[in-house]
């Protein structure tokens, strides 16, 4: 939002700092499931093997029977949601571990969890049954119109169905896909169509007009991106425009704007880098200055 108001209305800022920022809208955004398949591959092979095999043996229970359907589904608190919907649920288990920088406790919760299926399926269940909310993936419960201070899935969903799409389907590589490749552009364009209407349908070309998209002609904006984050790649990796900056942020656990946490002594030399030169650079916009060339080190003060 940041960097959208900065090219929008240049008049009213002196620049922005777009942290983790979506800027270019991209319906069939396959690329978020593919970088968790990335991600998770830094704790080893063994972490997305294992998570496609869970997906595997859910998926297998779902297609063997409505009875052996409806007891997966049971098992999880999910009985009111279809298929469908039920795996894309699934998906963002893993999703939102890794886009929140916690790829490592991920892994190593179902490294823990044991050496068969089974119990790896069921260390993926309890965690669920304590942290996602089933009525986010229906339907009935997205075209509900009552107003709930305490649920924002439909406002989201508007969003991505009417303007910027970013349906996070399966990867376009099934051998990396890190959800069912059921969760695809068609069932995301179904779900718009069932909770909206049939004119539900984002145009993603004219986003990217009226907001310029990783094309835009601004200027005095920071872009950072954490190197696990999967929203990374609907933003501003690189730019050969001088009075744009894009900072990818590469470090273990990196990931959806690492560099607005508080900041650690332990945190990556790279990390360290951004905030600095992030805060150098906004001081120069204020001050209506050019950056001051230094050197950093690990010593260097981020409020100097």
């Amino acid at each position: 939002m940041s960097a959208w108001f900065r090219y929008k209305y240049p008049h009213l800022t002196v620049g922005a700092l777009a942290s983790s920022a979506v800027i270019n809208a991209i319906e069939d955004y396959w690329q978020y499931d593919d970088q968790l398949y990335t991600s998770t591959s830094r704790s080893g092979a063994q972490c997305p093997t294992d998570i496609r095999a869970i997906n595997s043996f859910i998926e297998e229970a779902l297609l063997k029977s409505d009875e052996s359907a409806a007891e997966m589904k049971k098992s999880f608190n999910c009985d009111s949601l279809t298929n469908d919907e039920f795996l894309s649920y699934i998906g963002d288990i893993y999703a939102g571990f890794i886009q929140y920088g916690q790829r490592a406790a991920l892994c190593d919760m179902i490294k823990k969890g044991g050496k068969d299926i089974v119990s790896k399926v069921d260390t993926v269940r309890q965690w669920a049954l304590k942290n996602q909310d089933a009525d986010d993936y229906s339907i009935a419960s997205l075209a509900n119109t009552t107003y709930d201070p305490n649920k924002s899935s439909r406002q989201w969903t508007y969003q991505t169905c009417t303007e910027f799409g970013w349906f996070q389907v399966a990867s376009k590589y099934p051998d990396r896909a890190m959800r069912s490749l059921n969760v695809s552009l068609e069932l995301s364009r179904d779900i718009c169509r069932q909770v909206f209407g049939y004119w539900a349908v984002p145009n993603t070309d004219l986003e990217n007009v009226r907001f310029g998209g990783i094309q835009q002609k601004s200027f005095n904006i920071v872009f950072t991106n954490g190197g696990e984050d999967p929203w990374q790649w609907a933003s501003l990796l690189k730019t050969d425009n001088p009075k744009l900056h894009a900072f990818p942020v590469g470090c273990n656990g990196c990931a959806h704007c690492v560099d607005l946490y508080t900041p650690q002594s332990s945190d990556a030399f790279v990390l360290k880098y951004a905030r600095w030169k992030t805060t150098k650079l906004i001081a120069s916009w204020i001050r209506g200055e050019s950056p001051i060339s230094e050197p950093f080190t690990e010593n260097t003060s981020v409020n100097k």
